[in-house]
């Protein structure tokens, strides 16, 4: 009777590591990748070309600083073929400047120790209430500075006339990109931590700043208001990324088949930055945009 022959998954051929590579999910896949050098370096290509061929990170100063840590690793400039970038524009779904009353009704408001249910019964009175809402205040204000200062840290870089240099920057390393543009979530949606195949640059940080308890919503069933003054912003600031750029751009959106990402009319461009990127975007081949002319929307 013959025996079976051995044969270290280490002696296969880079075909065939990369093969059986393809049938693992990205936890298992790292885990391989770390256990021996000789696996590591035979994966390498096929792992960058299926997690890192597309690229997104959130607008905040942690998503673009990650954006230029991984801009500026020599595995990325010399092995990752990245083709897309994408940014996600908003955060909190857009709706800036909420009072504390209205944090506190938000989806952001809710904690593990569920600070919004009422102390006492609903007979009680209004002396009662009043003091029942002041500590559902103090409980709440803890989660409600985080919120302000998120928020602060994402409009900042957005307003920031170095983020499109920053962009630059990240765009030059990434020698074949082809397409960039905007995608849309729910900040309620990146929170819950039942998506866990998410991997956008800033979601690990924003997830420890924020304690969100999930209300169990699928996606269909978020609703949210997409501003178009601040998706015109992100929109500017990536097209002044691409504006001294070698690459040759081929689809630009700002939508997709699920979202509405809309923007303004007019961009905050200068008219020389306008006229430049307009020659920039003369080789595209697909363009997704929508643009808002509802007064009420713009701001």
């Amino acid at each position: 009777m013959s025996s079976l022959t051995k044969i270290s998954l280490i002696s296969l051929p880079i075909e065939l590591v990369n093969r059986i590579c393809s049938y693992l999910k990205q936890p298992d896949w790292a885990a391989l990748r770390l256990s021996c050098r000789s696996l590591y370096a035979k994966s390498s290509d096929t792992f960058a070309d299926r997690y890192f061929k597309s690229i997104c990170f959130i607008a905040t100063s942690e998503g673009i600083r990650q954006l230029e840590e991984l801009a500026q690793s020599e595995t990325v400039r010399v092995r990752v073929r990245v083709q897309q970038l994408w940014m996600i524009p908003t955060v909190f779904e857009g709706r800036h400047g909420r009072s504390l009353a209205e944090f506190r009704r938000s989806p952001y408001g809710r904690t593990a120790g569920d600070v919004r249910k009422p102390l006492g019964p609903r007979n009680r009175s209004n002396r009662d209430r009043q003091n029942d809402d002041a500590l559902l205040d103090a409980a709440a204000l803890p989660h409600y500075a985080i919120y302000q200062a998120i928020e602060a840290d994402h409009l900042a870089l957005l307003e920031s006339n170095t983020l499109g240099s920053r962009l630059h920057t990240c765009f030059a390393s990434f020698r074949n990109l082809e397409s960039v543009g905007l995608k849309h979530y729910a900040t309620e949606f990146l929170l819950d931590r039942r998506q866990a195949d998410f991997r956008y640059l800033g979601l690990p940080e924003l997830r420890h700043q924020v304690e969100y308890v999930s209300c169990h919503k699928g996606m269909n069933s978020i609703q949210w208001h997409q501003v178009a003054k601040v998706n015109s912003f992100a929109l500017s600031r990536v097209l002044l990324g691409l504006n001294e750029s070698s690459q040759k751009i081929r689809a630009l959106n700002t939508c997709g088949p699920n979202f509405c990402g809309s923007t303004s009319p007019s961009l905050p461009l200068t008219d020389e930055q306008y006229n430049s990127v307009l020659l920039k975007l003369g080789n595209l081949e697909h363009l997704h945009m929508c643009i808002c002319y509802d007064k009420d929307d713009l701001y």
